[in-house]
């Protein structure tokens, strides 16, 4: 049997490998190129990180230009954001691999990210005048700025460092981090406590559903005939998924999303035993020595 689960991982891995397919850049190249930006990150040096979707390239024209690519900037126009058509002269690198045996593949990442290529505009990038981009691209560019809007009022109000852990830590906008900061938590071994995972997930479930379920305790006669408690953990499922949304819909997160979700649905559909039956049930004793 572990065998059979053993084989059936290393088909699924190579299923999710041919699902994905990413077109990687095969060597270092200066184009010009036009893209949809996806996301706009500042960097603590002050650069800016952009996630461009490819559109089209010139001067070269790449025959086989990957999909999508990250490249940083000095700068960017004032009405640059995610959903913007871009263009400008870059230089294109391929997904750099582990810098010593055995550590961490960063072109692994880059695969199944989508990110076929990296590298950094030669010139200050600019905005192209476009008609209104596709509903799918309108709702992921709205998603995008509504999180780079949060991101920005949590660094106005915290300020510093503090602020960027704040905003890595609510919405996934981990770029403004200072390197040296990084380093400090790779080297303690907390570095995945700022990467959105199924802790900041239960951390969220469990404050909303601890705030309903006082909230209902308020209102005694309705939480004694209603089943307050899935009342609450529906609502709680629905505010991790849209925690998830706004924190970048990372792996980790759906990960915990799917199983809050089956947990829910199971408890949603199981009959009613003795550990949820509510105050106002048929057989429930509501006072000592009185029979049911």
């Amino acid at each position: 049997m572990a065998a059979l689960f053993c084989a059936l991982g290393f088909v699924a891995a190579k299923v999710e490998t041919w699902r994905v397919a990413t077109p990687m850049l095969g060597s270092e190249i200066q184009t010009r190129l036009t893209g949809r930006v996806v996301v706009a990150e500042e960097m603590a040096n002050g650069r800016v990180r952009l996630t461009i979707d490819l559109v089209s390239t010139a001067h070269p024209k790449l025959r086989y230009a990957p999909d999508r690519v990250r490249l940083s900037a000095r700068r960017i126009p004032p009405d640059m954001k995610a959903g913007s058509l871009v263009t400008g002269y870059a230089r294109l690198l391929p997904p750099t691999g582990p810098v010593r045996p055995e550590s961490y593949d960063f072109s692994f990442d880059s695969y199944f990210s989508g990110i076929g290529g990296s590298g950094f505009f030669l010139g200050d990038p600019k905005v192209v005048p476009t008609t209104d981009p596709p509903a799918e691209t309108n709702i992921a560019s709205t998603i995008e700025n509504a999180r780079e809007n949060i991101a920005d009022h949590i660094r106005s109000t915290v300020g510093g460092p503090e602020g960027e852990i704040a905003a890595a830590l609510i919405v996934g906008v981990r770029a403004g981090i200072p390197e040296d900061i990084n380093e400090a938590m790779r080297r303690t071994g907390i570095y995945h406590i700022i990467s959105i995972s199924g802790l900041h997930m239960a951390l969220v479930a469990g404050t909303v559903m601890l705030l309903l379920r006082g909230a209902f305790a308020l209102f005694p006669d309705f939480s004694s005939r209603r089943p307050v408690k899935k009342y609450a953990a529906a609502i709680a499922l629905v505010s991790i998924a849209a925690y998830l949304v706004i924190s970048g819909v990372v792996v980790a997160g759906r990960a915990k999303l799917h199983h809050a979700g089956g947990d829910a649905g199971r408890r949603a559909v199981r009959p009613r035993g003795a550990d949820d039956a509510q105050p106002g049930d048929l057989g429930h004793c509501r006072h000592p020595g009185v029979a049911a």
